[in-house]
């Protein structure tokens, strides 16, 4: 990787079968972080003798430009429902969900040449993440609706929790 600039594509779904997500407005952010826990002894005062890692946070920020009902319904877990010509869904309580139930497939491929990159070195996957709902719709004279999807990440059932690159590279 050298000096990098640009969109991603966003693909969510069943792994191998993910779904475009549709077009960005204002950049999407992965987060990675290593959760550490700072280890003191009274010999050393105030000042951490060590630091230990207590485990790993990974999240991803998508501001989806596309505001559709189908966008809407999958932000927040439902299903968007079809009758007549016409859709919709009813938003209800989801007390005591389990996010990491509802985790699938989360892929964001960068552009190269104004296309998705085809080469799974390019590519960032999550094995299993989950959306929090979270939609926020501004109705102004001049204000663009931009629907905020926030991907939390689980570790999946092989200790994995993203990949950077080929998945073949990465298990050799």
């Amino acid at each position: 990787m050298g000096l990098e600039l640009g969109p991603c594509q966003v693909l969510y779904g069943t792994a191998g079968a993910e779904v475009d997500f549709g077009k960005t407005e204002g950049g999407v952010i992965a987060h990675h972080e290593i959760l550490t826990k700072e280890l003191f002894s009274d010999q050393d005062g105030e000042a951490p003798y060590d630091e230990v890692i207590t485990g790993i946070k990974a999240w991803v920020e998508v501001p989806l430009a596309e505001v559709t009902l189908t966008n809407i319904a999958t932000i927040f877990g439902y299903t968007l429902k079809h009758l007549a010509g016409k859709s919709g869904f009813w938003g209800t309580d989801l007390v005591g969900t389990r996010l990491r139930a509802l985790g699938q497939s989360l892929i964001l491929k960068k552009y190269v040449s104004g296309v998705p990159s085809t080469d799974s070195d390019d590519w960032l996957t999550y094995p299993l993440a989950s959306l929090k709902g979270a939609v926020e719709l501004t109705y102004d004279k001049n204000t663009q609706r931009v629907l905020k999807a926030v991907f939390v990440a689980f570790k999946d059932d092989s200790n994995h929790w993203f990949l950077f690159g080929t998945e073949a590279a990465a298990d050799s």
